[in-house]
């Protein structure tokens, strides 16, 4: 088994005590579950019209927003030489995941003019008098980007790009490249928590009806390699029966059984009376047939006696 793989952030950080160091790097925007959602309202997503933020109503959906995809990595403190010389390599691969809260949590750890790229972003949506909606959005080549949408950003129903963002575009793919978020020694400051409590795992949706995520980042394939072994395992536990149903099953098949033995005991019983009656019929036959040749020769040899008597006499 692949000893680095953690199924989601939440598990991630229970076993915070067993990392020594975790690093993330930066791939692309993903456009996704977004907890920035303060065009609600506007939007009727999430849930802000329920009655606490674990309700939802039927047939809502989930406000969206422009996220951080990234990949995260970690080194144990079990782990050899070899790992701790190799931050971000298929070995430390822990999962792949999207921020919930846009750049915000994910940019922590990054420089200074990273941060402030970061803070003077229009990342909550504003709605200005005209209805459109302006905040952070996703182009189509993954990278961030100023957009107009619509209505609320929230939607998804994009407009045009106001500005691409290329400056800070430039700062996360070069600073966030394999950037130290948690060291257990204390010589960085702990900025995994934050990060992990607003990121959830992405998924490829392999083998579903889904469209692929192609913003879902996978390096080294091996999220692919898990989302296959999962839908196998789904699968072999379906094809087991417990073993109520494995004595049903002993059960039907020895009845089956039973019933086919007897089915065809009694059509051979009924095949040797079919034949006992032809051999009987035949036996029947050729005696009536002897008994006639008899009489037919006794009458022959009488009536011969007769004509014979009377010549002679």
């Amino acid at each position: 088994a692949y000893s680095h793989y953690w199924i989601d952030a939440n598990n991630v950080y229970q076993d915070l005590s067993s990392f020594k160091k975790l690093y993330v790097k930066f791939h692309n925007c993903a456009w996704s579950v977004s907890s920035l959602s303060s065009d609600n309202n506007a939007n009727s997503c999430g849930s802000t019209h329920a009655n606490s933020e674990d309700q939802w109503w039927v047939g809502m959906n989930p406000c969206m927003g422009a996220n951080v995809a990234y990949s995260l990595y970690g080194i144990l403190s079990s782990d050899l030489s070899y790992f701790q010389n190799n931050h971000c390599s298929s070995k430390t691969f822990i999962n792949s995941f999207f921020t919930t809260d846009g750049l915000t949590s994910f940019t922590e750890a990054a420089s200074t003019s990273t941060l402030n790229y970061v803070s003077n972003l229009n990342q909550v949506c504003s709605i200005n008098e005209n209805g459109y909606g302006i905040g952070t959005g996703c182009s189509s080549d993954g990278t961030f980007t100023l957009s107009k949408f619509n209505g609320a950003c929230s939607s998804g129903n994009y407009i045009s790009t106001t500005n691409t963002l290329d400056s800070l575009n430039k700062a996360l793919t070069e600073e966030m490249e394999c950037q130290l978020i948690y060291s257990s020694d204390g010589s960085s400051a702990d900025y995994a928590t934050n990060l992990l409590s607003h990121s959830v795992a992405c998924q490829l949706n392999v083998g579903t009806s889904q469209q692929s995520s192609k913003a879902c980042p996978d390096p080294f394939g091996i999220v692919r390699k898990y989302e296959i072994n999962f839908i196998l395992a789904q699968q072999a536990q379906a094809s087991m029966i417990s073993p109520t149903e494995r004595r049903e099953h002993v059960k039907f098949v020895a009845f089956v059984t039973l019933m086919s033995v007897g089915v065809a005991l009694i059509l051979l019983r009924l095949c040797q009376l079919r034949r006992l009656r032809q051999q009987n019929r035949r036996f029947h036959e050729q005696k009536y047939m002897e008994e006639e040749d008899s009489t037919i020769t006794a009458d022959a040899d009488s009536i011969a006696y007769a004509v014979a008597y009377a010549v002679y006499s």
